[in-house]
């Protein structure tokens, strides 16, 4: 298998071939929902085995812009298949998506492990009950205190080993929900079928609130809360911190939604909507203050459409998938946790 570069840990590398399998997933339910056609869909699906093929046989060659395993699989496959590649995961976040692969190697690690477990339970047993009778002292702080047969000793560790045994099946559970589909916070624009790609990656259940989704992932958050405005006790290099530009009223993520549905892929997306920025910089504008004129000088695909961007009633009510921030979504999640209440107030 390929080296990583040091921009990519040994532990992130693991994650490769579930980063393929849920971008694989994630792009046929972007057919299903009509953001792909057929022959993209096939190529992007194509693109993404002859990927793993480099990975298994490490013929792949690293950038040091690349920042995760995910950032490496989309690289290599706009490689090879060219401009089509750049559609892929279209309205997935990374955070939505590195999570989703973090639960699926668990779920097999877990399942490794309860199996090692099994069998050590087993092994102790097999010797227990080789060595029924054979006495031995029992010690507290060092001291002997009693005696105890040594089948019992051996059956302490057998209890310990149950009872991790039975908090990974716990945990197990936990990783059975599925966070894909949430978007950054809000919930996924391109109205995918979560149940579908829960089922299609074997999860059994969704994650119902998008925000409490991607809020799973919470090991560098000391780190990306002192690095904010707010406190900027640190700053993170560029090689380590996640471009963040959080422009008039968070509108320009929208903005690079709206274009995808014209089928401009995200990151051509991205780079006209900069262009946008920059023009209200120079021109002491908002976005939302541009001529429909301008903005068509910058992308031709802008129509007078754009103006239900600038609406935050209209952003809030796209998100309408299960466990996004749209009115029917959060007055299901109000149903979800009043029932929830009351089930535990009967307990």
């Amino acid at each position: 298998m390929a080296q990583p570069s040091s921009c990519v840990s040994p532990d992130d590398s693991r994650l490769f071939a579930d980063d393929l399998d849920v971008s694989k997933a994630y792009t046929e339910a972007l057919r299903k929902a009509g953001c792909l056609t057929t022959e993209q869909c096939s190529s992007i699906l194509t693109g993404l085995e002859l990927v793993r093929y480099d990975w298994i046989e490490g013929l792949l060659k690293f950038s040091p812009t690349d920042k995760d395993v995910h950032a490496i699989n989309k690289r290599r496959l706009t490689e090879i298949i060219g401009e089509v590649g750049q559609y892929l995961n279209s309205g997935c976040s990374r955070n939505e998506q590195v999570l989703t692969d973090m639960k699926l190697w668990l779920r097999k690690a877990i399942n490794e492990l309860l199996i090692r477990v099994q069998r050590c339970i087993e092994a102790i047993l097999d010797k227990a009950e080789q060595h029924l009778g054979v006495l031995m002292p029992a010690y507290i702080d060092l001291q002997r205190v009693q005696a105890v047969q040594f089948s019992h000793w051996l059956l302490s560790y057998a209890w310990i080993l149950r009872e991790d045994y039975l908090r990974l099946k716990e945990q197990e559970k936990l990783l059975l929900v599925s966070p894909l589909g949430s978007g950054t916070v809000a919930g996924n624009p391109f109205h995918i079928d979560r149940v579908w790609l829960a089922k299609r990656l074997g999860f059994t259940s969704l994650t119902e609130n998008s925000l409490y989704a991607v809020a799973d992932n919470d090991f560098m958050e000391e780190f990306l809360i002192y690095s904010t405005k707010e406190f900027d006790f640190l700053t993170l290099s560029e090689q380590s911190s996640i471009s963040n530009r959080l422009e008039s009223d968070s509108i320009s993520m929208e903005l690079v939604y709206y274009l995808a549905k014209k089928g401009i892929p995200p990151p051509q997306g991205q780079q006209y909507i900069d262009n946008v920025i920059d023009f209200a910089k120079r021109e002491s504008l908002d976005i939302t203050e541009i001529p429909l004129e301008e903005l068509q000088n910058i992308c031709p695909r802008i129509d007078r459409d754009i103006a239900k961007v600038a609406d935050f009633r209209d952003i809030v009510e796209q998100y309408d998938v299960t466990g996004g921030t749209a009115s029917t979504s959060v007055q299901k999640q109000i149903e979800l946790l009043k029932y929830f209440v009351t089930s535990i107030k009967k307990d």
